[in-house]
């Protein structure tokens, strides 16, 4: 949650003044006495006069509720979702990893030092992974190696394409982040441009005139409503896109094996 909040906090730093007003205006109008807090009674009636069903939670406000503390940091989450992407995965897939992770780790210490992860991903060609940030983001303890448990975070990233750099100040994203929302719906080849919380709220970057920034999960959110507004053709199209691109991952696995059997 405190990703999101980062997020917000640029996001509103960077609205005219005159949006910044109404935010003012609704959140007096949903304090309604006027102790410049808004409480859970509060937040539930202007909510469901508003007819946003779907905010008015008690669970969504408990989130909200900075104080309260429970809340996991992004790199938390991630590393939650990636050991449940290792749980669904197949004994095989599994495996597979298992060897990839043998294949780093050149001396068999059961460690992934910062020398074997570059140079096996410089042999490799992957350039988007010789960032030193996305190593510093993986080592959890700061031992200045990665574990097993590490590595599978690693191999996510890998999976999901989510080896994502600030255009601005080239660190690697591990937050949530924002993406100009034309370069990203364009959808003619042109690269997106992602920038960090920071970058994006102290207005340290410099793009197209004109250009409207959203956080990725809002990205997501539209994208998903734009498919359901597409035609039938347009959405089978798609589907079949995803089919082939995951086919191409299969493939890409099974290529990845046999060099890992011959080169162990």
């Amino acid at each position: 949650m405190e990703a999101i909040r980062r997020a917000a906090t640029a996001y509103y730093e960077n609205l005219p003044v005159a949006n910044k007003r109404y935010d003012r205006y609704i959140f007096s109008s949903m304090d309604k006495n006027g102790d410049g807090q808004i409480n859970l009674k509060e937040y539930l009636e202007y909510l469901s006069k508003d007819n946003k069903t779907a905010l008015a939670h008690p669970s969504l406000f408990r989130a909200l509720d900075k104080n309260n503390n429970g809340s996991l940091d992004f790199e938390e989450e991630i590393r939650r979702v990636a050991g449940a992407y290792y749980e669904h995965l197949p004994a095989k897939d599994k495996k597979l990893l298992r060897k990839t992770f043998k294949a780093i780790d050149k001396n068999r210490d059961g460690q992934i030092s910062l020398h074997e992860y570059l140079k096996y991903f410089k042999k490799k060609k992957a350039t988007g992974f010789t960032h030193q940030s996305i190593f510093s983001a993986l080592d959890k303890d700061d031992k200045g190696s990665l574990d097993f448990e590490e590595a599978i975070v690693l191999f996510y990233i890998m999976e999901s394409g989510r080896a994502q750099f600030c255009k601005s100040c080239d660190t690697f994203l591990t937050d949530v982040y924002f993406s100009c929302s034309q370069c990203f719906f364009k959808g003619d080849g042109v690269s997106t441009y992602e920038i960090c919380c920071d970058c994006y709220g102290g207005k340290k970057f410099k793009h197209h005139g004109g250009a409207i920034f959203c956080d990725n999960y809002t990205l997501l959110s539209r994208s998903r409503r734009l498919a359901l507004q597409a035609s039938k053709e347009e959405q089978s199209s798609v589907v079949e896109e995803i089919d082939m691109i995951a086919k191409a991952a299969d493939s890409m696995k099974e290529t990845l094996q046999a060099y890992i059997e011959v080169h162990n």
